[in-house]
């Protein structure tokens, strides 16, 4: 941990032991200030504790905290564990708010009474989202209020992880959608496929007004280009809800976006994560393990070339579904690839949520993982 500007730490050790050897290892890297600290931990450890014994050793300038269901840590990834991730970069600014719930027009006023006095060009928005809230609820809400796009990274649930999805700040503990806007770093995001196409390619004809909704693909009922695909694998498949292991990938631009299935309707249309557009081509979609363990130095190409810094990622469970132990090994190509100047810190989510600063807007994605370098 020789950054001057950014250090990690980790710890599986129960409860207080954890806490007090993450202090520790920061210690070492900041004997002095510590300024603001980002937290994730998983449901073994209580936010008050982790509150308190920070408070007592660290006396940083702002605490986050946020829990999840895995920690990522550096060529690891772990199911029980503290990491926290120290800030202390000349210039910074740090300022958080809580929401509990809300649809989309109660997330608009609450950025706009949180944040709206702040110039977005000058920072990034970090929201971490819990499954009480609706993926595209978020996502309208913080277009009204922001605009189309905004310097943001984000991670939410669609399903809970544990009885409580709790994020805390110096003086709170709370559940719900914790922002924060963050000034004086620059984060860029690159995402991590692996999926190549399958069978012929379609064209998406009707969508609902949600844009979320796919009604009919080929001009049949969506559903039908899972059932053509598949034949007589196909009941099974629907009945296990199985449609996450076969995003489908709209072309654009030369390279796929990758929008998942949540569930298929009585009437043939589909759920989608992420959104379509009528006239849209594309193909269903499957992720080869092989293929992306070959190709995994030249796809960190583009965030190697920075030389050094610290790699947040953003994965999402369920692609862990589907390489299952083959996850950690993608971890570790990962470091192994980017070396010691790179420290690695992360969580699992549901989805994530970025600004594609190629296509100028805001995206939503449940299939890939996401790596942002912060400098």
């Amino acid at each position: 941990m020789d950054n001057q500007e950014f250090a990690i730490a980790f710890s599986e050790k129960n409860a207080e032991e954890a806490i007090k050897e993450v202090s520790l290892k920061i210690k070492l890297v900041f004997p002095k200030q510590i300024k603001y600290l980002l937290i994730l931990f998983t449901h073994h450890y209580q936010p008050s504790s982790i509150q308190q014994t920070i408070n007592l050793t660290l006396k940083p300038n702002q605490i986050l905290g946020i829990q999840v269901p895995f920690v990522i840590y550096e060529d690891k990834i772990a199911e029980k564990g503290i990491a926290v991730f120290c800030i202390n970069k000349r210039g910074v600014t740090l300022k958080e708010s809580f929401l509990k719930s809300g649809d989309a027009e109660e997330i608009e006023s609450h950025l706009h009474s949180s944040l709206g006095k702040l110039n977005r060009n000058e920072f990034y928005l970090l929201s971490f989202i819990s499954s009480n809230f609706k993926p595209f609820s978020y996502l309208h809400g913080t277009r009204m209020a922001m605009g189309n796009y905004i310097n943001l990274l984000g991670g939410g649930y669609i399903t809970p992880f544990a009885n409580r999805e709790l994020k805390f700040s110096n003086a709170y503990v709370n559940e719900g959608m914790m922002n924060t806007a963050i000034g004086g770093v620059e984060i860029n995001s690159f995402k991590l496929g692996g999926y190549y196409p399958l069978g012929k390619p379609f064209t998406v004809t009707k969508i609902s007004h949600h844009r979320s909704v796919v009604e009919e693909i080929d001009g049949r009922p969506a559903v039908n280009i899972y059932r053509k695909y598949l034949e007589e694998k196909f009941p099974a498949f629907k009945k296990n809800n199985l449609f996450s292991f076969y995003p489908l990938g709209i072309k654009e631009d030369g390279s796929y976006r990758l929008v998942n299935i949540r569930e298929s309707l009585e009437d043939g249309s589909l759920i989608a994560m992420g959104e379509l557009k009528e006239g849209s081509r594309g193909y269903i979609m499957l992720l080869d393990p092989n293929l992306l363990f070959e190709s995994i130095e030249e796809r960190l190409a583009p965030l190697k070339k920075h030389k050094s810094g610290l790699v947040f990622i953003a994965n999402t469970l369920g692609r862990h579904k589907i390489l299952m132990d083959k996850s950690k090994e993608e971890i570790r190509l990962i470091k192994e690839n980017l070396g010691e100047n790179f420290k690695i810190i992360g969580a699992y989510f549901d989805y994530f949520i970025f600004s594609n600063k190629q296509k100028l807007n805001l995206e939503i994605d449940s299939a890939d993982m996401l790596l942002s370098l912060w400098q």
